[in-house]
């Protein structure tokens, strides 16, 4: 028999449905759910996340555009420039090997750093997170995800945020996820106001109280 765990979304407020599957199927047909939160801010000591632009493409007062991500800085003077990866990984059953996973800069005027879920079995991409106005250090980072319920946390330092230039007139950060052919992008927080909410705002948001967006996908 199956069992049905209904969990809600971390304050997102979409509920989800997971059916946990049969053992002869759990390695290949895992439905996961990666939920995605502010990239600055601290823990310890504990300090606030500032969002200072709603959800956005081009964040320029020019409003209209896509829900594309939302730009983070931290609330410390001098400013940190620290970028992290913050997620929770649901999914039915146990504690489950679900992805893996690189990251590396791309090149160009305005550099930003790419984070990338890859399927276990042939490495074709679930999805990715962008870190625009951030880099690594120079190569690739290599990651294994796992995810269970309930769910497993992961806060990693990632990248820096690069100076301010053409692209980036102060230290930010701006996340965005980016989804492929298998992946479902399941909800954006619209608790979160857009860019014509939100431009320069400044709001304050405590380490993981909010996820930016819910992202899902099948580990195989």
């Amino acid at each position: 028999m199956r069992r049905v765990l209904v969990l809600v979304g971390l304050a997102i407020g979409t509920t989800i449905t997971l059916v946990a599957q049969p053992s002869s199927v759990e390695a290949t047909h895992i439905q996961v759910y990666a939920f995605m939160f502010m990239p600055t801010g601290s823990t310890s000591p504990a300090s606030q996340a500032v969002m200072d632009c709603g959800w956005h493409t081009n964040c320029d007062g020019i409003y209209g555009d896509a829900m594309g991500g939302l730009d983070w800085r931290w609330i410390d003077t001098p400013p940190q420039t620290q970028t992290r990866l913050r997620l929770r990984l649901l999914a039915s059953g146990g504690t489950t090997h679900v992805a893996n996973g690189q990251s590396f800069n791309t090149s160009g005027a305005c550099p930003y750093l790419k984070i990338y879920f890859q399927r276990i079995s042939d490495g074709s991409v679930l999805g990715r997170i962008d870190h625009y106005h951030s880099v690594q250090a120079p190569g690739t980072v290599y990651y294994t995800w796992y995810a269970s319920n309930p769910s497993l946390q992961y806060d990693s330092a990632v990248g820096s945020m690069t100076a301010p230039n053409v692209c980036s007139s102060y230290y930010h950060v701006m996340q965005q996820i980016i989804p492929y052919s298998q992946t479902n992008l399941l909800s954006k927080n619209s608790n979160i106001p857009n860019e014509q909410g939100c431009f320069r705002c400044g709001l304050h948001y405590p380490v993981w109280s909010i996820a930016d967006a819910i992202f899902g996908f099948r580990a195989q």
